[in-house]
């Protein structure tokens, strides 16, 4: 399997805060929801500000 799709399968929230909190000192998890600024005919469903 290309290395691309084994990120792509092993993607996640908590990867990518993970990947974030080691490389970058100063980052902060929280979590926001967006559910209010996304149209009802966005091509994407309920996106989230990790950090």
């Amino acid at each position: 399997m290309p290395t691309v799709n084994k990120i792509i399968d092993s993607i996640s929230n908590q990867n990518i805060s993970l990947f974030f909190e080691n490389k970058i000192t100063s980052f902060k998890p929280e979590k926001e929801v967006f559910t209010n600024l996304v149209k009802q005919d966005a091509p994407f469903s309920d996106p989230v500000k990790i950090g």
